[in-house]
């Protein structure tokens, strides 16, 4: 949306909401220029032949010592979509995975004294590993990857004395060295407790689950205990698996840099445009920003469409287009 005013050398006032605005000589030419804008009492600073202003509340916008002449007011749009960030740096893939299991297993694990804790007994496999492997003395999951975070979760079903209270823990190691320790490996927050019931409603079932960073040599186990008695307990069927957590994304890329609008190339510049040069139907003017040279065609027959910035001017041909005022 754009208005027309016909401005006297004294003063106009441009009722706006935005809360910015471009002013554009129409046609752009040196001899109709802006002194001074006052915004808020404040004056500012012209660009010229045109310049961008914020416009505070409740969006009066005064142009005062203006030369006679046509000026354009212009709402000022959405520059274009920034330029995207850098890829991202990323972080190594994990598609580690350990899964360790009892299939129809009838070898009971004793419990020595009531409330004390056991590895599972039985024949444990494993399959279907990468990252892991099966530490076959120790009926464990010894991780050998580098490192991460695993959810590891246990599914069983076992067998004891009608009555008694069990309860059942995924276990840590982290010392290669030492034996599985059912106490101090134990992860209390993984910790379950099942009544197994009468006979005639065994086994009975339950899963527990826990998070856990891992490192190289790390072992993950099953642990069984009998509060009750010192009653064995019999896992029939046991389901160890880890899983990974580390991400597989990549870090966020950079942040994207606004591509350069128009009005930032027509209002921001080291010292004040100069004529480069005409050429056929307008004339070139050079801005220079940062140490940079960029080039504007004016067309003598306004037209915002070809109001444009080029990266390149020979003295007769214009190049590498930039950004043009208007689509």
């Amino acid at each position: 949306m754009s208005i027309v005013l016909n401005i006297t050398p004294t003063s106009v006032q441009v009722e706006q909401n935005p809360s910015e605005v471009t002013l554009e000589t129409a046609p752009p030419a040196a001899e109709i220029l802006l002194d001074t804008v006052t915004v808020g009492g404040v004056d500012v600073q012209t660009v010229k032949p045109e310049i961008t202003v914020e416009v505070p509340p409740p969006g009066v916008l005064s142009l005062e010592g203006v030369s006679a002449g046509t000026l354009e007011v212009e709402l000022a749009g959405a520059g274009p979509q920034g330029v995207q960030g850098s890829d991202g740096s990323g972080v190594v893939g994990n598609d580690e995975y350990g899964r360790g299991y009892l299939k129809n297993n009838a070898v009971s694990t004793p419990i020595p004294a009531p409330n004390a804790r056991e590895v599972v007994a039985g024949n444990f496999e494993t399959n279907g590993l990468l990252g892991f492997e099966n530490d076959a003395t120790t009926n464990s999951l010894k991780y050998t990857g580098a490192g991460g975070r695993f959810h590891v979760l246990a599914t069983f079903s076992f067998s004891t004395t009608s009555g008694n209270v069990c309860g059942f823990y995924i276990g840590h190691n982290t010392d290669d060295s030492t034996p599985l320790d059912p106490d101090g490996d134990r992860s209390s927050t993984s910790e379950i407790y099942v009544n197994a019931g009468p006979a005639s409603s065994q086994p009975r079932t339950g899963a527990i689950q826990e998070i856990f960073e891992l490192s190289t040599g790390d072992r993950l186990y099953f642990i069984v205990q009998n509060q009750t008695a010192a009653n064995p307990i019999t896992v029939q069927f046991l389901k160890l698996i880890a899983a990974p957590l580390t991400s597989e994304k990549g870090e966020p890329g950079a942040d994207g840099v606004d591509a350069p609008t128009w009005t930032d190339y027509a209002t921001r510049w080291d010292s004040p445009p100069s004529v480069a040069g005409s050429v056929i139907d307008g004339q070139v003017f050079l801005y220079t920003l940062d140490g940079t040279d960029r080039f504007r065609f004016v067309p003598t027959v306004y037209d915002p469409t070809l109001d444009a910035f080029y990266s390149a001017f020979d003295g007769s041909t214009l190049s590498g287009l930039l950004v043009t005022r208007a689509t």
